[in-house]
């Protein structure tokens, strides 16, 4: 009896569930490594990440069980604002398209963000039009192509329509949660995958350009067989927890060129930002880069008056303790201009700057450069999938759900034909019985 899964899924905080959930309703034996206490120091908040979640129609389906961790979600019935420089602007609601006619004479545009609930990308028409006009017209549209996009590219250069993230689609703030990873595994459980907590990954066992087992330190130490896998940790993640396992699956290791860093801020007076939206999106200059203090996305925490800041910072400075200070007085300097008689101060500086890269582990929510990100293929191993940043089209989370129904497809695909071999098989030991 063949006692090797038929997929075994690789993961880090979370990844991979969803597909394992799927995975396991076909009829496959499915195990679930999970990693996530190898990876360094991380707070939930910072599992969570900067982006809300946009529900847009046409991934309402899958969403169900995409979220399914038993976090708390709160809906922000206006939709997306975004905050810039004269004035806030929404995305959704009664005063939205009165915003984009006033303010800009472009009420079409609000038309087209629209329609990317429906669709993921723009139609090429579209597209072409908006790519052609000045950079003040387009604005909205470049940022959001480079919000989320998983590569840095200039959007001139982007000749063909990508994947959007669907700023007018309804979103949801899921508060942090210290038991999430606990939660997902238990759902797991529920669903009858196998799942594995691993605190040490030890090697892969390779046979020529096939995988035939991961070796992991857990309650159970050993060999996890697999016919099948599914890796979800980028280069940079896998160098971290075992740095020979990247010169064995990938072609190439990549560091990202920019990380997602988070500042804790606090209102110690005025009342004002008690209006404001439990997520928003602040953009000071429409005309240059997304990145640094140019654009910050703040959220809500437990306490009303405490946020979450987040900035886009070059990952070379990722532990310059130095450049976290002077971005913490731009993110107070931004805030106190934007909300009146309001004194605003940073009470906790991001993990970054207070602990050394031993200690922290790579960065849960990247950038790369479109040189970096373009190397193809990242692995030779035949029967490995790859479902982690560098392969996805973005960060949201809408990136990792269109990869993985793509190995959901292939993997469905290949369970059919080993179900049709199987069968042919019992019929022929039928008709010739030894």
């Amino acid at each position: 009896m063949d006692t090797r899964a038929d997929v075994v899924i690789v993961s880090i905080f979370g990844r991979g569930a969803w597909l394992a959930k799927r995975l396991r309703k076909t009829g496959m034996q499915v195990s679930w490594i999970d990693l996530t206490s190898c990876l360094g120091s991380c707070s939930s908040e910072d599992w969570v990440g900067p982006f809300a979640f946009f529900k847009p129609s046409y991934a309402l389906e899958d969403a169900a069980d995409y979220f399914s961790d038993n976090s708390q979600y709160e809906d922000v019935s206006q939709g997306l604002s975004v905050w810039t420089a004269s004035a806030p602007l929404e995305l959704r609601g009664a005063v939205a398209q009165h915003q984009w006619t006033s303010r800009f004479g472009l009420a079409g545009d609000l038309d087209h963000l629209k329609k990317l609930n429906d669709h993921s990308v723009l139609e090429k028409g579209v597209w072409k039009n908006l790519v052609s006009r000045p950079i003040e017209d387009n604005w909205v549209f470049r940022f959001l192509l480079t919000a989320d996009a998983i590569s840095v590219r200039e959007f001139k250069d982007m000749l063909e329509p990508m994947a959007c993230l669907p700023l007018a689609a309804s979103i949801q703030h899921r508060h942090s949660s210290k038991d999430f990873v606990n939660q997902v595994q238990e759902n797991l459980r529920k669903e009858d995958v196998n799942v594995i907590v691993s605190n040490k990954l030890l090697d892969l066992s390779l046979h020529g350009r096939f995988l035939d087992g991961v070796e992991i330190q857990a309650d159970r130490s050993g060999v996890v067989l697999g016919k099948n896998f599914v890796l979800c940790l980028s280069s940079w993640e896998l160098d971290f927890i075992l740095s020979k396992g990247v010169r064995s699956v990938y072609t190439s290791f990549i560091e990202p060129k920019w990380v997602w860093t988070r500042f804790r801020v606090r209102f110690d007076k005025g009342e004002c930002h008690r209006d404001l939206p439990s997520y928003i999106w602040i953009v000071n200059d429409e005309a240059q880069d997304f990145t640094r203090e140019n654009f910050m996305i703040v959220e809500s925490s437990d306490r009303a008056e405490d946020y979450d800041v987040w900035v886009r910072l070059p990952c070379s400075q990722r532990v310059q303790r130095g450049y976290h200070e002077r971005m913490a007085e731009m993110i107070v300097r931004n805030l106190e201009s934007r909300i009146p008689a309001s004194e605003v101060s940073v009470i906790e500086m991001p993990m970054e700057s207070r602990k050394d890269l031993s200690e922290l582990g790579p960065s849960l929510f990247v950038h790369y450069s479109e040189a970096d990100i373009s190397r193809d293929p990242r692995t030779q191993i035949r029967n490995l999938y790859l479902s982690q940043p560098e392969v996805w089209s973005q960060i949201s989370w809408l990136g990792s759900l269109k990869k993985d129904k793509s190995i959901l497809d292939n993997l469905t695909k290949w369970w059919r034909t080993e179900q049709q071999k199987r069968g042919e098989h019992l019929s022929d030991r039928a008709l010739h019985p030894s």
